[in-house]
């Protein structure tokens, strides 16, 4: 991989700054530096950026690859985070529609029902088997 020594060298640079120590590399940590580089695709100058952008006193203190890593990775999540699209779904319970739906838009089904103020029927297993209106 190129670049990879030199940002080992960033990096034993950055972590005596922080902490007056030398730093112990560990086969570990080359797998972390790896997935590190991947995310600034190689350059170094922007991996030497990141370096000294970090400002969380949690991650500064338990300094580490792993964290580094970790801390970069929860950036990207937030950086890239779409914004939940709300489902739209009809407005009373219907068993043919509810067979066109995954396990996962069922709950969220079930939870708009629940809102529009539909009681569950239940089964003597504690199944849901049904929506009665509230005004019924």
């Amino acid at each position: 991989m190129k670049n990879y020594k030199q940002a080992v060298d960033i990096w034993f640079r950055f972590y005596e700054e922080k902490t007056g120590l030398k730093y112990r590399f560990t086969p570990k940590d080359g797998s972390h530096l790896k997935l590190l580089l991947h995310y600034f695709e190689q350059d170094l100058k922007q991996w030497e950026d990141f370096l000294y952008s970090i400002k969380d006193d949690w991650v500064l203190e338990h300094l580490e690859l792993g964290i580094v890593n970790s801390k970069l990775n929860s950036l990207m999540q937030a950086k890239n985070a779409k914004p939940k699209i709300q489902k739209k779904f009809i407005d009373t319970f219907d068993t043919n529609y509810l067979k066109t739906l995954s396990p996962q838009d069922t709950v969220l089904y079930y939870r708009h029902l629940r809102n529009l103020g539909y009681k569950a029927e239940m089964s003597r297993t504690g199944a849901v088997i049904g929506f009665k209106s509230a005004e019924a």
